[in-house]
């Protein structure tokens, strides 16, 4: 769904801008309406050359996934319900894809599937090596320990990303 910058006017008559998700600019004034904002201008803002680049290659990057992942962790420790916590945290994500694909998890998790099984159908998204982990989880029952060992694991793999890409481009510099 693309973001819009928008330029509202409260109540009171302050200007207020942010950025919102939306499918059209009618859709940010239909947003902003129930909180009593009234839309002045809206105009899509382009995503960044990474992020248009995985969005055309269908991959999730490290960062949003490893959020995802410890907070799952986090939601689980503490009790909330396996659907209820990959449902609030889809809802909530940025990445289009990975919301689609958490909401569609949920889905599947309410309709009997295994929780390894509802990730496996997203590679794009989810990939083995998580599947996997996730498999052992539900097998030893410790799913908020693995959840939260796939989320160090990922944090060390995007700062290894993050390295690379350093260490690539410093020679053109």
């Amino acid at each position: 769904m693309p973001r819009y910058r928008y330029t509202a006017r409260d109540a009171q008559g302050r200007a207020i801008t942010g950025t919102i998700e939306a499918p059209t600019p009618e859709g940010v004034a239909g947003q902003l309406r129930p909180m009593g904002y009234v839309l002045i201008g809206a105009h899509a803002v382009l995503p960044t050359a990474v992020a248009a680049w995985r969005a055309r290659r269908g991959r999730v990057g490290p960062e949003p996934l490893l959020l995802f992942t410890l907070q799952l962790s986090k939601l689980i420790h503490v009790g909330i319900p396996l659907v209820s916590a990959v449902r609030m945290l889809a809802e909530q994500a940025e990445h289009p894809r990975l919301q689609a694909a958490g909401l569609e998890v949920a889905h599947a998790i309410e309709g009997g599937a295994g929780f390894a099984d509802a990730l496996r159908r997203h590679p794009a998204v989810f990939p083995t090596l998580c599947v996997s982990l996730v498999r052992a989880g539900e097998v030893s029952g410790q799913m908020d320990e693995v959840l939260q060992r796939l989320a160090e694991f990922l944090k060390r793999q995007a700062r290894v990303e993050q390295d690379v890409r350093t260490a690539l481009t410093y020679p053109a510099l």
